[in-house]
């Protein structure tokens, strides 16, 4: 008997100790594929950082043909609402035509901005969306240096996506007027042109490909964060905490020891 306990124990242990190289082998394998995971989602949001501080860097921030005070003056008529809800309130004035924002131009309205209105507060639409998605301003005193998307690494990525997100749908209607809002524009620089031809051409180009690269940048970085999200959704399956269950594993480590006590 006593021999048959000896032999079961050792069998036991050999059992139980290529049980524990298998668990080892399987959480090794999980962790690299984790690894990998987790590391392609880095790399993807480098892309994403080096598209968007191009973004703010390339934007033509003091290109603009409205009042100086039609920002305040706008802000003053939505206090409770700032970021990408802001925009998205400036982008549903614009299209639906709202009473408010006609009034804001209108009561601002000096000889010099006087004219087709439309395309310019459409690029000041933009020019606000360009800093929620980039987080800042070519200005270091409002630009947060350590948070995403200045660094790609750093804290903040949640809320950002959050702020995108919620301006997806107002953008790619925003997309969608382009042309007309190009028009617009057009109509406002054109009687400018016939007095400084060279300059409001000028103008006028950057305007256009200012905003044509807007929506090539908000395209591209979206197409990122899908692929971002997707790769977030296969993380769970390569937990070893997800994927082993411990209930298993007491029971056999039990077994692997009791033998031992009988001999």
């Amino acid at each position: 008997m006593q021999n048959f306990l000896s032999a079961f124990a050792q069998v036991t242990a050999t059992l139980f100790t290529l049980f524990l190289a298998a668990v080892t082998a399987y959480f090794v394998f999980l962790q690299d594929r984790s690894t990998q995971f987790s590391d392609k989602v880095t790399a993807v949001k480098l892309d994403m950082r080096d598209q968007l501080l191009q973004l703010r860097t390339t934007w033509p921030w003091t290109l603009t043909y409205l009042p100086p005070d039609f920002k305040a003056k706008y802000r003053s008529r939505h206090p409770n609402k700032s970021g990408a809800d802001l925009v998205a309130q400036a982008a549903a004035d614009l299209l639906f035509q709202n009473r408010e924002l006609i009034d804001t131009v209108h009561e601002l309205r000096s000889k010099d901005a006087a004219g087709p209105w439309q395309g310019r507060v459409y690029f000041f639409v933009l020019t606000e969306g360009v800093t929620v998605i980039t987080v800042g301003t070519p200005d270091t005193l409002t630009k947060p240096e350590g948070v995403f998307p200045s660094s790609a690494e750093g804290p903040g990525f949640g809320q950002w996506r959050a702020a995108f997100n919620k301006l997806r749908v107002s953008l790619r209607i925003l997309r969608d007027v382009r042309p007309s809002m190009k028009a617009d524009f057009h109509r406002f620089i054109l009687p400018r042109q016939e007095a400084s031809s060279s300059h409001t051409a000028v103008v006028e180009d950057l305007h256009s490909r200012a905003i044509d690269a807007f929506f090539q940048t908000v395209e591209s970085v979206g197409a990122k964060l899908n692929e971002i999200e997707k790769l977030e959704l296969s993380l769970p399956r390569y937990s070893f905490a997800e994927r082993v269950h411990w209930r298993w594993i007491a029971p056999m480590s039990l077994l692997g020891r009791v033998p031992g006590r009988g001999v």
